[in-house]
């Protein structure tokens, strides 16, 4: 007996295998750059930790802190101290007696004043030191007009480092470094040295003394614009000038001819065009004064006092500072 089909149900056709395409022939290209190691197994536990890294080696001063902490400084209290120990404390450092000795300094084409030690001072400048004493005379030599230790004061080292403290520190103790007396060998030295500190630092000086005036040529030009850089310092209580010039009125001709830009400035920062008189001195050589007197007998010579000389001085100048003319 056959079996028969049930009723309802649909007849399904044999299946047949689809054929697959058929690969190509040609290699496939690979467009970006594999690497083995980039295409580990997860599930491999032998790259499961990161492989230990090298330390990078420290400085000896890193090194040093990581290992110790900050130690904290104890800085001394200096601008606690009162204001009396401070002011001493500048005064060693930066006082001298004696005053500053400076002379004029070239370096690498820049002019400057250097200090140097009394000593070294006067021997530079031995003819100024030998005129003063009236000693010299054409025929000594340089080892009969020699300084010796005991004719000048001793060298002070100064300590300029306590001004780099601190600004407070710069402020309190920088008077009282230009307000010691400044003695410069000429109008060389004074001009470089008025250029050199700048006018704020002009303000602050308050005695000068310059030991040699220019005479002829380039010295005496510089007489001018030595004195023309003055004109800040306004608060002087004492200059002192050696003008080579002998007489009363030629005297006072030239220390106006070539002073007048300080003279001036003075009288105006001072309220008073004559002020500068209270303040300027000159060696008293300067006002020795011999007349002579021809007569019959033979000439005779007639010195004429000092202190009239410097009187007649006083008056004309004071003239010249008023009227602003010779």
């Amino acid at each position: 007996m056959s079996a028969t089909p049930v009723s309802g149900a649909a007849s399904t056709p044999p299946t047949t295998p689809v054929p697959r395409a058929s690969r190509r022939s040609r290699k496939a290209v690979k467009y970006y750059d594999t690497d083995e190691d980039d295409f580990v197994d997860e599930d491999d536990n032998v790259y499961a930790v990161e492989p230990p890294t090298k330390k990078q080696k420290l400085d000896k001063s890193q090194a040093a802190a990581a290992v110790k902490p900050p130690v904290k400084k104890q800085i001394f209290p200096f601008m606690a101290l009162p204001p009396e120990i401070r002011n001493n404390i500048y005064k060693m450092a930066l006082f001298d007696p004696a005053g500053h000795h400076l002379v004029k300094h070239r370096i690498a084409w820049r002019r400057g004043a250097v200090r140097v030690s009394p000593k070294n001072f006067r021997e530079q400048n031995a003819n100024w030191w030998a005129r003063r004493r009236r000693r010299r005379r054409w025929w000594q030599s340089e080892d009969d007009i020699q300084i010796s230790d005991e004719e000048v004061p001793s060298y002070i080292r100064l300590s300029s480092r306590i001004l780099r403290i601190c600004r407070a520190t710069y402020d309190e103790a920088i008077g009282i470094l230009y307000s010691q007396p400044i003695i410069l060998t000429d109008t060389y030295a004074l001009h470089d040295f008025m250029v050199q500190i700048g006018p704020k630092h002009k303000a602050l000086l308050r005695d000068v003394e310059v030991c040699e005036w220019g005479s002829g040529g380039a010295h005496g030009a510089m007489n001018y614009p030595a004195m023309a850089a003055m004109v800040d310092a306004v608060n002087l209580e004492r200059i002192k000038l050696n003008v080579n010039k002998w007489g009363s009125s030629e005297l006072a001709l030239r220390v106006w001819r070539e002073c007048y830009p300080f003279l001036e400035a003075f009288g105006r920062a001072n309220g008073r065009k004559d002020a500068v008189m209270d303040i300027l001195e000159l060696y008293d050589s300067q006002f020795k004064r011999v007349t002579h007197t021809w007569t019959s007998t033979g000439c005779e010579h007639h010195e004429i006092p000092e202190d009239e000389e410097r009187e007649r001085f006083k008056k004309l100048l004071r003239t010249m500072l008023i009227t602003g003319q010779a």
